[in-house]
C-alpha cells in the first residue's frame, strides 16, 4: 500500500507493505448479512500509526433493511478487529 510519509514532499508517495491482511477484511465484510460483493476494498497509512480504510460494498436489494447499520458493522470491524483509524464505506 501506499504511506504519504512526513518528510516526503508534496506529491510524493513512499511504498510500503501493509500490515493489514485486506484478503481477510475483505471476506468478513462479504460475510455481513446482505453483503454480496466489495468490488473496492483499500487499505493504506496516510502518516506512521494512521491507517484508513476505504470500500464499495454492493448488497442485495432484498436485504436492504437488515443493512442500515452496515457501515457502522464494517467500522467496529476494521476499527477492533485491524486497528484501522479512519473508515469511509459506499453501501450501494
Amino acid at each position: 500500500m501506499i504511506r504519504i510519509g512526513h518528510d516526503a514532499p508534496l506529491g510524493t508517495a513512499v511504498r510500503q507493505r501493509h500490515r493489514v491482511d485486506v484478503d481477510e477484511l475483505r471476506h468478513r465484510i462479504e460475510g455481513l448479512e446482505g453483503v454480496t460483493a466489495t468490488p473496492d476494498v483499500h487499505v493504506w497509512t496516510l502518516v506512521p500509526g494512521y491507517d484508513v480504510l476505504t470500500a464499495h460494498v454492493l448488497v442485495d436489494p432484498e436485504h436492504e433493511d437488515a443493512t442500515s447499520n452496515l457501515p457502522g458493522q464494517i467500522r467496529e470491524i476494521a476499527c477492533n478487529d485491524f486497528n484501522l483509524q479512519h473508515v469511509t464505506v459506499q453501501v450501494e
